[in-house]
């Protein structure tokens, strides 16, 4: 087993790591209050490292210590400019918006206001 270590400061809380975790050692709930939790159980039993290959901020690392306590991030969302829904965390698409600035546009909106634009343009 080995300990799983998160940089609060580089992680936007993109569920990446979520999403790459076969284990159920990461958990995301997004609240009513336009917050997300991320759990992170402290220990990985596979340390299959999925989730730190595919963590676009290099926020997560492993340590060989036996035990590691559980503990949480806290993310405020970022709302959509159209409907008002909230769809990602506001330092994953700040993040997003500082990488894609010189060649696309991030508009701000859920993916739900972006079909409908999509179906509206043709």
């Amino acid at each position: 087993m080995k300990a799983i270590k998160i940089d609060p400061n580089l992680c936007i809380g993109c569920e990446a790591c979520y999403k790459a975790c076969k284990e159920g050692s990461i958990i995301i709930e997004d609240k009513k209050e336009g917050v997300r939790v991320i759990r992170f159980s402290g220990t990985c039993p596979e340390a299959c490292i999925s989730c730190k290959d595919i963590c676009p901020t290099l926020a997560i690392s492993f340590a060989s210590v036996e035990k590691e306590e559980p503990f949480e991030l806290t993310f405020e969302m970022a709302e959509c400019k159209e409907c008002g829904r909230p769809f990602g965390t506001e330092k994953a698409i700040s993040f997003l918006e500082g990488r894609l600035k010189d060649f696309f546009d991030v508009k701000r909106l859920c993916i739900q206001c972006k079909q409908k634009m999509a179906i509206n343009w043709f």
